[in-house]
């Protein structure tokens, strides 16, 4: 999983939102807070506080997805 220390970059930031397939504005909603904010984030501004701890989340959330899609298909690819 995460590591709590593991700092998070603009390109991990932007791949998480891309890999929820979410535009800025929904990446800001989830974040709780404004579109410029997030854009800001995506583009190297600093990220700290509550917006960080989301990112980090929302990092977690998708591995967690990921390392469950490959269980699946390492299943079903052993029954098939």
């Amino acid at each position: 999983m995460l590591e709590k220390e593991a700092p998070l970059t603009v390109i991990d930031i932007g791949a998480l939102r891309k890999a929820k397939g979410w535009s800025t504005h929904e990446l800001a909603r989830y974040l709780g807070c404004n579109q410029s904010t997030a854009w800001r984030m995506e583009n190297g501004g600093y990220i700290s506080g509550p917006s960080l701890k989301m990112l980090q989340r929302l990092r977690e959330e998708i591995e967690t997805e990921a390392f469950k899609a490959r269980q699946l298909v390492a299943k079903t690819t052993r029954t098939a």
